[in-house]
């Protein structure tokens, strides 16, 4: 191994090819367009269908509320479902009516007060049924606290608190209760994911499917130099698509962001780094462009959307899985990212996910240059 390790760094000191190698990739990728498609075009598609199709807040929601506007209770109940931004409200006067709205999937949530709903909220026992279409979960479950906060709202005005004290809740950090603020906050990183760990995935394939390393390990040009100077020159790259994701998300989406914004650069271009490191150690190790692009995908992106916490959170998955999403980088990532859109604080955090990342990049590009040299000796 140290032996190994002395003959790759050998000519470090001077990396004499360096120029020559950064200069050959910009000129390939001046006559491959494809490459400024994937930096320029596919960012700004990203951001779109992420932003706008990738949402866990519906609304509004098909309801149907039982009333015959006899009291003034049942007046605001059904008032503040009409006006609630977060529910089409169809009124009716029979629990049959609703019933047959709600079996021909007109509605999915019916809220009907008792006979003597009036009676029973003078002596504290009132109650309001609720019935909702459970075989839509996550709806039915997102609804019930849509209900819930309109009912408080309702009791509120009615003066119905218990005690006579009212609870007041509030968001912190997502005071929209907008679940896009904290999706793509997370999916920022899936998508640089999938633009710089794409990009990287290329480049040293492309050469074994051209015949153009075999001439390259033919030269006095070291395995470091080869590597380095693509993971240079397509950083850049990944930098500027990644720049590009967030300026666009932002001005599309207008996510709040409450932490450094030297601090967010950073993190940026440390975790572009990283996912160009890991294309190209993909690359390195497939020696075929296809393969690679897929493996890129397979390998990168879905483990970061389905096990970094990006959607779903680590703690209600097995213990297995939950393991596996504490050891890939992007878990470390996509938290740092919501404290510094989302919270704005505990900047020790920020810096030590960065460090993790920096750290996770050097060993892939470590790998890289081995896989590299051993394959050019």
């Amino acid at each position: 191994m140290f032996e190994l390790l002395k003959e790759i760094f050998r000519r470090m000191p001077s990396l004499a090819f360096m120029a020559i190698l950064i200069r050959k990739e910009i000129l390939q990728i001046s006559k491959d367009r494809s490459v400024l498609a994937v930096v320029l075009i596919q960012p700004l598609v990203l951001v779109i269908i992420y932003g706008y199709a990738i949402r866990m807040d519906v609304k509004p929601i098909e309801a149907a509320v039982v009333c015959n506007y006899e009291s003034r209770v049942q007046k605001t109940l059904a008032d503040e479902f009409i006006g609630s931004p977060y529910f089409d409200t169809t009124v009716v006067g029979t629990l049959g009516e609703a019933r047959d709205l709600f079996y021909s999937h007109k509605v999915n949530n019916i809220i009907a007060l008792d006979p003597g709903f009036d009676d029973a909220l003078a002596h504290g026992k009132a109650q309001i049924m609720i019935f909702q279409n459970g075989s839509e979960a996550q709806l039915a479950e997102l609804s019930r606290g849509y209900i819930n906060s309109v009912i408080s709202a309702a009791a509120s005005k009615l003066g119905a608190g218990q005690g006579g004290v009212s609870v007041v809740a509030r968001n912190w950090f997502n005071e929209s209760n907008t679940s896009s603020w904290f999706l793509l906050s997370g999916q920022y990183i899936a998508i640089i994911t999938l633009v710089c760990s794409f990009l990287g995935s290329f480049v040293v394939a492309r050469e074994w499917d051209r015949g153009t390393m075999e001439s390259l390990a033919g030269t006095m040009t070291s395995a470091l130099e080869i590597v380095l100077s693509k993971v240079m020159v397509y950083f850049i790259l990944g930098f500027t698509g990644s720049m590009i994701t967030l300026i666009f998300g932002q001005l599309l989406l207008h996510i709040p962001l409450r932490g450094s914004v030297p601090l967010l650069v950073l993190l940026i271009a440390v975790y572009s780094f990283e996912m160009i490191c890991f294309g190209v150690l993909i690359s390195a190790l497939c020696k075929n462009q296809f393969l690679a692009s897929e493996y890129a995908i397979i390998i990168g992106c879905l483990p970061t959307v389905l096990l970094s916490g990006m959607i779903f959170d680590l703690r209600g998955v097995a213990p297995a899985i939950r393991a596996i999403g504490n050891a890939i980088p992007p878990t470390y990532a996509v938290e740092a990212m919501r404290v510094l859109f989302l919270s704005g604080g505990d900047t020790q955090k920020v810096l030590l996910d960065t460090a993790l990342q920096l750290v996770y990049a050097l060993l892939f590009l470590f790998i890289a240059v081995c896989k590299v040299h051993k394959d050019c000796k």
